[in-house]
């Protein structure tokens, strides 16, 4: 329930184009629920799983949308603390937007969720510093944003070039 309430402020509390929009929260009969925008789209894990690796034009695209998603996030003192393809949605139009500030941090907080001193986050993704479960800063969300780049680009290896040489 705090989670809950957590996410539905914290998401509401922005206003950005690359960002789902929060329309209502509430809580009827005990039942407790957030009406997000309606977007039209795909995530970006789907994207790329169907498609294979995007041209390095739309990945930056997206990206930078992403980016200044964040931005104005950190600027409400707000880190994501889970960006992942996975919770970056992209409309028919092309336009990347973020959603899910369900574990959500003020700067500086701890990443230490609970009584089990649960590290929150998708593993994958998680900056070394909110791995640790150390206090969160925008730097955590720049890195899982790369981290997301990474995964849009085909990946050139030149080891393997040499491995497949041998």
């Amino acid at each position: 329930m705090a989670r809950f309430k957590q996410e539905a402020y914290a998401a509401a509390s922005l206003n950005h184009a690359n960002i789902a929009s929060v329309y209502d929260v509430g809580n009827e009969h005990g039942i407790q629920y957030i009406v997000l925008e309606y977007i039209l789209g795909r995530t970006l894990k789907e994207i790329i799983v169907e498609h294979g690796p995007l041209d390095y034009k739309t990945a930056v695209k997206y990206a930078i949308g992403v980016a200044s998603a964040l931005a104005h996030a950190h600027s409400k003192n707000l880190v994501h603390c889970d960006v992942k393809s996975q919770n970056i949605l992209v409309d028919t139009k092309g336009i990347p937007k973020i959603t899910d500030f369900g574990i959500a941090k003020a700067v500086g907080q701890s990443n230490i969720q609970g009584e089990e001193k649960e590290v929150m986050g998708s593993v994958y993704y998680l900056a070394p510093e909110q791995a640790l479960g150390q206090k969160v800063t925008p730097q955590a969300d720049v890195y899982s944003l790369g981290v997301v780049l990474l995964k849009c680009l085909p990946v050139i290896c030149p080891l393997r070039v040499i491995l497949r040489k041998r």
